[in-house]
Order: structure tokens, then sequence, then C-alpha cells
């Protein structure tokens, strides 16, 4: 059986443990999940050639793909001549604090863009929010428009 396990390096199972980043990520779920048992089960019945990567890979790939979606997020408001930003808090019925933000501008196709993130207040939350913050700090346009409104300035 171990013969037949997909290389590491495969296109294929790069995209299956992208894909379990993805989740780890955008289900909150805690790095260990890849140590569950259910969850193993699921995986090889899905792949049975795919070797699951131990938990320190996915702690390792986490912060990896924050750095690329901050990224992402950084371009995507660095074209905008404009940004409106609307945050939201909220407690489930189960008291798990959450926070939302969406940003919305114009695109430069005319059409309006709408953006949302919504996370589970918990400790990487607040690196997401200090991400977001210095992301929305970094913004050369940004910056202008707080220089200009600084000054009494329109827009």
């Amino acid at each position: 059986m171990l013969d037949n396990l997909l290389p590491s390096l495969s296109p294929r199972a790069q995209r299956i443990t992208e894909s379990l980043v993805h989740f780890i990520c955008k289900d909150l779920q805690p790095c260990n999940v890849v140590n569950n048992a259910g969850f193993r089960w699921m995986v090889q019945t899905l792949e049975p050639r795919y070797k699951i990567p131990q938990r320190v890979h996915m702690v390792n790939a986490v912060p990896k793909m924050y750095e690329e979606v901050e990224e992402a997020v950084k371009m995507y408001l660095s074209s905008a001549q404009r940004v409106a930003l609307t945050c939201d808090g909220w407690t489930s019925r189960a008291t798990e604090s959450y926070e939302a933000i969406t940003s919305q501008h114009i695109s430069t196709d005319a059409r309006p863009s709408i953006r949302e993130s919504s996370q589970r207040l918990q400790g990487p939350t607040d690196c997401f929010r200090e991400g977001l913050d210095r992301t929305i700090r970094g913004s050369p346009k940004l910056r202008l428009m707080e220089k200009k409104k600084e000054r009494g300035m329109q827009g």
C-alpha cells in the first residue's frame, strides 16, 4: 500500500494539501484536526493514496496562506480611489464573539465591488485584525486620503 502513495510534490497531493489548509483557515479549525480519526477516515475515503500532513506542517502552512491573502487584499484595496469600510461585531448564542469587516469600492470597470470577511474572535483573529489594519494603513491612496482628512481637505 505504501508504494501506491501519491508523491507529496505531485500536483494532486499539493492541491489536496492546499484545500486542507483552506479548510482549517476558512472554518476556523485547529491545526490538529488532521490528527482526528474521523477527519483522517474522510480524507482517506476521498483519496486513499494521499498521505495526510502532520499538524506541524499545517501550523507552518496557515501563516503562509495568511500572507497570500493579506497580499491579495493589499492589491485589491490599492486599486481603489476610495474605499468604504464597515465593521460589525456580534456574539453568537454560544457566546462566541465574531467580527465582520466589509469593504466597498467602485472597480476600474465601474462595477460596484463588495468584499466581506467574517471571523470568530479568538487568538489568531487578533492577528487578522492587526493584519487588516496594516493593510489599510499601508495603502498609498488611503494614506493620502487620511492626510487630506487631517488637513481638512476633501477627497
